[in-house]
């Protein structure tokens, strides 16, 4: 597994409890109030995978950052003027 430098856990498994709980209802499709609650879920469902990609994004690119950091080293201090 890559190294991975995020103070945060990976928010995958989360993103999948809320898409199997969404998944789980049964909608009444002859019902158009859950009809209309059952479509609106699924756009629910795409945010979540675009949380999911954008999360992964975010994850590599502060371990893109810290990888970078590493290889310059330490920063100098400031020289007080």
């Amino acid at each position: 597994m890559k190294s991975d430098n995020s103070p945060v856990e990976y928010t995958c498994p989360k993103i999948n409890q809320v898409i199997r709980f969404l998944k789980s209802i049964a909608w009444d499709e002859n019902d158009k109030d859950e009809k209309d609650f059952c479509d609106e879920c699924q756009d629910i469902l795409n945010i979540m995978e675009e949380i999911r990609q954008d999360n992964e994004k975010l994850r590599q690119w502060g371990n893109d950052e810290y990888k970078h950091r590493e290889k310059l080293g330490s920063c100098p201090k400031r020289v007080a003027m």
